[in-house]
């Protein structure tokens, strides 16, 4: 049987493992925990350029309710 832990209780490296996994940032940075609304907030950035150029977007993502 699967045991399923909270979002909040995995540790960083098992979120950038997730994140590297699924999608592939060039870097990632501060990872925030708000255990109230059992959220994570991670900075990252990514290269979304076109035909070998480079154009690279850091934003926040949001996993949690």
């Amino acid at each position: 049987m699967l045991k399923y832990r909270k979002l909040t209780d995995l540790t960083d490296e098992e979120i950038k493992f997730a994140i590297n996994d699924i999608l592939h940032p060039i870097s990632i940075g501060e990872i925030k925990c708000d255990y109230k609304r059992e959220q994570i907030d991670v900075d990252i950035t990514t290269d979304w350029g076109e035909d070998g150029e480079t154009e690279l977007i850091t934003d926040t993502i949001r996993y949690g309710t």
